[in-house]
């Protein structure tokens, strides 16, 4: 077999803790302005670490990382996309997904399982030069 079974469901549990606790660390740190936390005084480099190059290169690993999270959302199938959008990115509630999409609850669970799994497959490819084997939110059986 080429690839190892995937877990779908703890899959899907780890791709929304991806996003309930990584995503939202990322966006922060994406948004920081270089000139507020800069000092004047300070040092572009040095050897005591948390320099300006460092916070720098830290926010463009964010906003690469936070634009490779929506590359990996619209390589998703729409309903996928939707459901991603609307439920990790902003934080809708499940009537509000159920309402847009007209399914039954039931039903959103089941696509939401298959719209995590659509993201973990697509993050794989796309973040593994980012993050390298952090990149797999996978968890296999």
């Amino acid at each position: 077999m080429i690839f190892d079974e995937v877990d779908e469901i703890a899959t899907a549990a780890k791709v929304s803790l991806f996003f309930k606790s990584d995503y939202p660390k990322f966006k922060r740190q994406a948004s920081v302005s270089m000139l507020k936390v800069s000092n004047w005084d300070e040092k572009v480099s040095s050897s005591r670490g948390n320099t300006i190059e460092d916070r720098y290169t830290k926010r463009m690993l964010a906003s690469q990382i936070i634009e490779t999270i929506n590359n990996a959302i619209k390589a998703c199938d729409e309903t996928s996309q939707v459901i991603l959008e609307m439920k990790h990115l902003r934080n809708e509630q499940n009537w509000k997904i159920e309402q847009r999409l007209n399914y039954s609850p039931a039903w959103i669970d089941k696509l939401r399982i298959q719209a995590c799994n659509q993201f973990a497959d697509a993050f794989e490819v796309v973040a593994e030069p980012l993050l390298g084997d952090d990149s797999d939110l996978h968890v296999y059986k």
